[in-house]
Parts: C-alpha cells; structure tokens; sequence
C-alpha cells in the first residue's frame, strides 16, 4: 500500500486535489497530500497512475546523456556545441502576476489565522448556549423549565442542537460550500470526492461536539473539554475520565478519551494538546481512546503517536466486547498513548545523613 508521495510527485498529486502549492506552500501540501494518500489509499492509486505517464519517468531514463554506462562513446565527429547565448530576458509579466496572486493568497490566510483564536474550556457561554437551545426553550432557564414539565428525551434535545450549531458553523466557516473559485462544474473528480469526504467527517464530528455540549447545559463539567472560537462556537470537544474502566479492568492510571471530534485541524491540535497536559497535570501514565468506529480517527490517532493495546503495559487497555447502537456486537477498537512522566527527582536520602556508625563519606 502506497504510503507517502515521492517528492517529485507531490506537487501534480495537489493539483489532481485541486490544492494549491502557492497559497498553502510545500509542506502544508505535502501533510495533506500524504494525509489524503494513507485514508484514500485504492483512490491514490488512480492518480497515481493517471499522472506518472505525465512526469515522464520513462522519459527521464531515456533522455540519457552519453557517458558513464552508454556503451556507444560519442564520434569524434560528434562535438557537442557550446550553448547558444541567449538574449537577456525582460520582465515576465505573468510570472510577476502569478507571484503577487500567490503572496496575496498566503497573505490572507495569515490574516484569518490572526483573527482566529481559540480557547480550551469546560463550559459554553451562555449566549451561545441560549442560541443552541431554541428549539428547546430558547435559553437554558426555558430549558430546565420545559425539562420539568415535559421532560424531553436527551435524544431529540441533542438533535435539535446539532441543527442549531450546524446552522452557525455553517453560516461562519461556510464548510457546507465549496471553497472559494471552486465548484462542482469546475473541481475533478478526485478533488470533489475529497471535499465530500471532509464535509462528511465535519458532520460527524459536529455530531460528537453537541454530545459534549449538551452535558454541559447549565452548568460547567470537569469531564468536558470544549474548543471554543473567538464567538464562543465550539469547533472541537471531547468527553474525557479520570480512569479507565471495563468489565476486566479498572485503573487510575490511565485517562481515557470517550467521545472527541474536532471540525478543524487546528482546534483538532489544541485539543489534544491540552487532553496530553491535563494528563501530565494529574500524573497519568497512558491516554486511552475509547471504541474509535472510523477508520479516518484510527489514522488520526496513530499519526499522533497512539498504539494498538499489544504490549505488556498496554494490552489491560484491550476493547472488550459491546454492543452498538445498531443493535450489533463488535469489539472496541481502543488506542493508548503512552506518555513520559518524569521521575520525581529522589530527596534525602541516607546519602544526606551520616550512616550509623560510620563515616558518611563513602
């Protein structure tokens, strides 16, 4: 299975994606390129072999230049011709053109990382909040009370928000559209089907934020880890415990991730970074990820550092057998970070006592 692009191929692989070098440049290209090569792996191939015919690596063997390993030394007939002068070159005016769209491009997208700042949390704000809540009460007093008359099912309640911060998220970041200068009349293939693909893990991920969300109604929640933007719209969250249980095991040693989706990269990395540090903060030794159902998580996860359960530290932290919501049974596919705690640093000590009896010079 085909891994990482080679270098030489990374750059007509963005434009079989429709990504720009230019405005993104080479090495966030090359992480997506590559990132796109290890989820899409039967689709790569086919662009892979759509464009190798066009980077010539045959040719390249063929335009060979007579020497070491031509057995056919040239003629001395055969002189090789000093290069032809050419006349110095004017200015080119689409490269110029082509240079300031690209430094105009990449000048944007800084400016939209500066405006975007993002803060880790166990709560939403109430505004947000009310805005979320509706269809259920329209605030979270109206809430509580329509909980206390009519008690609605957790369920629909959750439903009914994940409609609301679609609608938010969407009228913000725009992600139910394609990006800006593209189209379904303009996009190939390959880049469409990339563009459906994150719509869809958005979704799913929006899916899992509101699930965080709704534990935190009224009140704040230590087990909530929510990313939030500079409007207080959660883009990231995760459910987090302090321990790691199943019918088999039990240990505090360990703090496992329950449920997590993130809509972007970069909420997806605060996210994490924080979960690692709140895990360092309370001196755990390892991070389970609970039952991971897609495989695009189980990538994501493994890219970060996580392991399969195989060791002999780690295989307590095995899925058990459960059953899905569907109604079918399968076995929890659980990965385990293992972190590096330092060690307390050893104080006193017979080293900084004198030892009975003797001299405590040894």
């Amino acid at each position: 299975m085909i891994q990482a692009a080679p270098f030489f191929l990374i750059a007509p692989f963005a434009k079989a994606l429709g990504l720009s070098v230019a405005a993104l440049g080479m090495a966030k290209v090359t992480d997506t390129v590559n990132k796109y090569i290890q989820e899409n792996p039967e689709q790569s191939k086919k662009i892979m072999a759509m464009i190798l015919p066009a980077q010539g690596i045959a040719s390249m063997l063929n335009d060979k230049k007579r020497g070491m390993g031509d057995n056919n030394p040239p003629s001395p007939m055969e002189k090789e011709k000093p290069p032809q002068q050419e006349p110095p070159e004017g200015p080119n005016l689409g490269t110029e053109i082509a240079d300031t769209l690209a430094t105009e491009a990449v000048k944007k997208l800084a400016d939209r990382k500066k405006e975007k700042s993002l803060t880790t949390q166990n709560f939403l704000d109430d505004k947000v909040m009310n805005d979320l809540l509706k269809m259920r009460g329209g605030s979270v007093e109206g809430f509580k009370e329509l909980f206390k008359r009519a008690a609605p099912m957790p369920g629909s309640t959750k439903a009914k928000m994940e409609i609301e911060l679609q609608k938010k998220l969407f009228d913000k970041y725009k992600i139910n559209e394609y990006p800006e200068g593209e189209s379904s009349e303009t996009v190939n293939e390959f880049r469409k089907e990339y563009l459906e693909d994150t719509y869809h893990k958005r979704m799913s991920a929006i899916d899992y934020i509101t699930s965080v969300v709704y534990d935190v109604i009224g009140n704040a929640d230590k087990d909530a880890m929510l990313v939030v933007d500079e409007d207080g719209l959660p883009t990231a969250g995760a459910k987090v415990e302090s321990k790691f249980a199943n019918p088999k095991t039990y240990t505090k040693d360990s703090l496992t991730i329950t449920e997590m989706g993130s809509v972007f990269r970069d909420a997806g990395d605060q996210l994490f970074n924080d979960i690692i540090k709140r895990a360092k903060d309370e001196g755990k030794k390892f991070i389970v990820a609970e039952d991971l159902t897609s495989e695009g998580a189980l990538q994501a996860l493994k890219d970060r550092g996580f392991r399969t359960p195989t060791t002999k530290d780690t295989k307590r932290f095995k899925g058990t057998k459960i059953r899905r919501p569907n109604g079918r049974t399968a076995y929890q596919k659980n990965l385990v970070l293992e972190l590096d705690i330092p060690k307390k640093k050893a104080l006193g000590g017979l080293i900084d006592k004198p030892l009975l009896g003797r001299s405590r010079d040894i």
